[in-house]
C-alpha cells in the first residue's frame, strides 16, 4: 500500500482491497471443485473428510476475503 513516508490515498487504498477481494472471490467460484463448495454432503459415508475440509476451506478463505 505504499511506503511508510509515502502512503497511498484511502481511497486508492481502498480500490487494491475491492480488487483483491473480487479476484479471490472469483477464484473460488471457478477454481475449487464444486463439491466442496456446496452444502449438501453427497454421501457422508463414503467421503467422511467432507466435511472437515468444507469447513477448512471456509475458513481460510473468510481469513482471506476480511
Amino acid at each position: 500500500m505504499g511506503p511508510v513516508g509515502n502512503r497511498k490515498p484511502a481511497k486508492e487504498r481502498y480500490q487494491l482491497v475491492l480488487k483483491a477481494d473480487s479476484a479471490l472471490r472469483h477464484f473460488v467460484t471457478t477454481e475449487i471443485p464444486d463439491f466442496l463448495v456446496q452444502r449438501t454432503i453427497p454421501n457422508s459415508e463414503e467421503f467422511p473428510w467432507l466435511d472437515v475440509a468444507r469447513r477448512s476451506l471456509a475458513i481460510s478463505a473468510a481469513d482471506k476475503v476480511s
